[in-house]
């Protein structure tokens, strides 16, 4: 089966041709729900005989039109190409139906498949969105330094060798390397790592990782649609198109059972009048057998099945790069994770304290706490979390300085205290002594 997107109205239309209305403006399904109408209100008329004769005839044959004008060109293909598939098995059982008067059940056939293919479209192409969507995690503007003076240009006219300037709390727009300034940058959208990193000059910085605490000044690597992020998108994309084991199973056993089933009708409607048989009864019979063999239910089973999760996933900032992996988590026992953020919550906690001789760990957690108090580095957040879970007290702070890349510092009763890494006193002349060669 094929799964080709179709044009609808430029409102209902992302940028990349992905459709963004509702399920029922989407244009396979809007055209099976207009033929289902279609087919329920001739149906009524004609059991109330309000309608008989040609003019419910012509209206079974509208709606069953209408329904397969989405997988009928694709049955015609098919056998162009001389490939029995069940789009071909659908469209002689519809149109054996229309030849043996029974325009009934030849509309509700094209209405039912119609519809089902119309799902099928739908469904693949939400996931297609979703996975989509998480290039809104890229900001659509950067801050272009040109001649020394910040122009604001959309993101995706960004080239390489550009410089663009990225201020604190900001996204990045695309990969690059810095060329001034030091910061730190929250990576875990593409490394998951959930502690942030310090970058200085000379670094490498991504796209849609998220800018702390300095601004600094980046020369653009790659283009906004070259960039980390849409690359990881593009793999993803280009993986869902590998066949699970079991789709792969299915679509063998397409190729085999629907020419089977097609035959196996083809002969149930001639042998037996061949040696004397009814040919409406026995055309009926053999209409039948192909509507029942044709087994839609089961080859869209499994798409529909791994298009949902990952599309699901997908909405919930999990990429997954295809049913093949999907079909292998199902038989995964054990699983080993190497960092945090992927299987705890990400968040930094604190788990010892030791303070230096003659000192408290009370007297160390309140003063850290008070240095950290208005840090935006997580682990300073942890820090300020657990003294306020130890009931610890926290005293005010003044002229607070974060310390790029080592820590921060404040003011607290008239002294200056540090909170950082080893490296901040190192860069002090601090000798911490038997807690240094620890660290």
């Amino acid at each position: 089966m094929s799964r080709k997107t179709e044009t609808a109205g430029a409102e209902d239309r992302s940028e990349e041709g992905l459709y963004l209305g509702p399920w029922w403006g989407f244009p396979p399904l809007r055209r099976a729900l207009i033929a289902g109408v279609i087919l329920a209100a001739t149906f009524g008329l004609d059991q109330a005989q309000v309608m008989e004769g040609v003019p419910v005839i012509a209206l079974y044959v509208v709606a069953a039109l209408i329904a397969a004008s989405h997988w009928g060109p694709e049955a015609v293909e098919a056998l162009a190409e001389r490939r029995v598939n069940i789009d071909v098995l659908m469209g002689v059982a519809t149109v054996g139906s229309a030849l043996l008067g029974l325009w009934e059940e030849a509309a509700f056939l094209a209405f039912l498949y119609g519809a089902a293919e119309g799902l099928e479209e739908y469904t693949y192409d939400r996931t297609r969105g979703s996975i989509r969507s998480l290039l809104d995690l890229a900001p659509k503007q950067a801050c272009l330094l040109r001649e020394n003076e910040e122009v604001t240009v959309a993101a995706h006219e960004l080239r390489p060798g550009d410089l663009f300037l990225v201020r604190p709390g900001e996204s990045i727009p695309t990969d690059g390397i810095i060329r001034g300034g030091a910061t730190s940058v929250d990576e875990a959208l593409v490394t998951g790592e959930s502690v942030p990193v310090e970058r200085t000059v000379g670094d490498r910085v991504f796209a849609a990782t998220i800018n702390l605490t300095g601004a600094v000044e980046v020369e653009a690597t790659a283009s906004y649609e070259d960039n980390t992020l849409s690359r990881i998108i593009h793999l993803v994309e280009e993986a869902q198109e590998r066949r699970t084991r079991t789709q792969a199973l299915i679509d063998r056993f397409d190729h085999l059972y629907s020419p089977a089933v097609l035959s196996a009708s083809l002969l149930l409607g001639v042998v037996p009048v061949l040696f004397g048989g009814d040919f409406s009864e026995w055309a009926r019979r053999a209409v039948t057998l192909a509507v029942a063999g044709a087994p839609c239910a089961l080859v869209m089973s499994t798409p529909v099945a791994v298009a949902s999760a990952i599309g699901s996933a997908g909405k919930r900032g999990v990429l997954i790069k295809g049913g093949v992996h999907l079909e292998n988590l199902g038989r995964v026992r054990v699983v080993a994770f190497d960092k945090t953020g992927t299987l705890t919550r990400g968040a930094p906690e604190v788990v010892d304290l030791s303070p230096a001789a003659g000192a408290s760990t009370e007297e160390l957690l309140g003063l850290a706490a008070a240095v950290e108090a208005r840090s935006e580095h997580p682990i300073g957040r942890a820090i300020v979390d657990h003294a306020r879970s130890e009931g610890v007290e926290v005293t005010p702070a003044r002229d607070f300085q974060a310390l790029v890349g080592f820590g921060a510092e404040a003011r607290i009763a008239g002294e200056v205290v540090y909170a950082g890494k080893l490296g901040l006193f190192e860069k002090l002349g601090v000798d911490l002594g038997p807690l240094g060669e620890e660290a």
